[in-house]
């Protein structure tokens, strides 16, 4: 004989009551309670979902603008470092200019990631 499981965890959502109506009356129709209804529904059944399609990215278009950014911060990382070694600026400022730029190679790494995830979509 097969095991029975105990059903311990729920689900609760709203709707409203124009929503909720046509509910009860596909309830009725499948005369069934909302529990296996809605079981059947999430258990059973072929869901498709309408994901909104990604806008197509250029992807080497991208990859161009961000070597070209990368390029430019990569210089102005080397002059603020050589500026830092030989004594122009103190260790404050080194610390303002050169962690902002940190920050935008992070988000551009960030970016590139999130348009490689995209594509896959």
């Amino acid at each position: 004989m097969a095991e029975i499981k105990k059903k311990t965890c729920v689900f609760h959502f709203r709707t409203n009551e124009e929503d909720g109506a046509e509910i009860k009356k596909k309830l009725k129709a499948a005369k069934m309670s909302a529990s296996e209804f809605l079981r059947d529904v999430f258990l059973n059944s072929k869901v498709t979902f309408n994901v909104k399609e990604a806008k197509p990215l250029d992807y080497q278009k991208l990859l161009f603008a961000y070597n070209k950014a990368s390029n430019n911060i990569n210089q102005l990382a080397h002059r603020i470092n050589h500026a830092h070694r030989v004594g122009i600026i103190n260790e404050e400022l080194y610390r303002k200019l050169i962690n902002p730029l940190v920050n935008i190679e992070i988000l551009l790494r960030a970016g590139l990631d999130n348009a490689n995830s995209s594509e896959r979509l």
